[in-house]
């Protein structure tokens, strides 16, 4: 466990600390009236959480495949998280959200991918070596990094702990 802890820590200290400011502040802006994810696989189950978060916090979020997912606009804040940043299907996603006028942040470990010509932020990380297989460093990663910008946003919000957490799930 001490490897893969190390590893995330070691993914922890190429982020930008900016970039993650420019989500929080996206985020809580109140220039969106609502907020999107596009992920896939085990990179889209992490921002599947944050999107929950998002709704716990206060947020009109959605995740792609939700059946209430609503249409993109002006107001749309448009998350995507994609690892090599050259996923087909997130490339046609954030150029159908920039067709419609939505804001488009990618999280991503390839700041030279296909999604960087789209999006009008990135977040970046970088990932040296991993003994883990396939990309599960990154996935480990995202869910780290997205329980990280929601605490940020709980901070700068004036919602309550004890709001937030009336929000969650009552069916447990």
């Amino acid at each position: 466990m001490k490897i893969i802890l190390n590893e995330l820590e070691n993914i922890s200290n190429t982020l930008n600390p900016e970039e993650i400011d420019v989500v929080v502040k996206l985020c809580t802006s109140g220039k969106f009236d609502k907020i999107v994810g596009f992920g896939a696989g085990r990179m889209g189950y992490a921002l599947r959480a944050f999107i929950m978060r998002l709704c716990h916090i206060g947020f009109d979020a959605y995740m792609i495949g939700d059946t209430n997912f609503p249409k993109i606009d002006e107001k749309t804040l448009v998350l995507i998280n994609s690892s090599s940043g050259n996923t087909e299907t997130m490339v046609l996603y954030a150029m159908q959200a920039k067709k419609f006028n939505g804001q488009v942040v990618t999280f991503t470990a390839n700041a030279s991918g296909s999604l960087n010509s789209v999006s009008d932020y990135l977040v970046t990380y970088q990932v040296n070596e991993t003994k883990q297989i396939m990309k599960t460093v990154y996935e480990q990663f995202s869910f780290i990094l997205f329980d990280h910008i929601a605490e940020c946003i709980i901070q700068q919000s004036k919602r309550s702990r004890t709001w937030i957490s009336s929000n969650h799930s009552i069916s447990e």
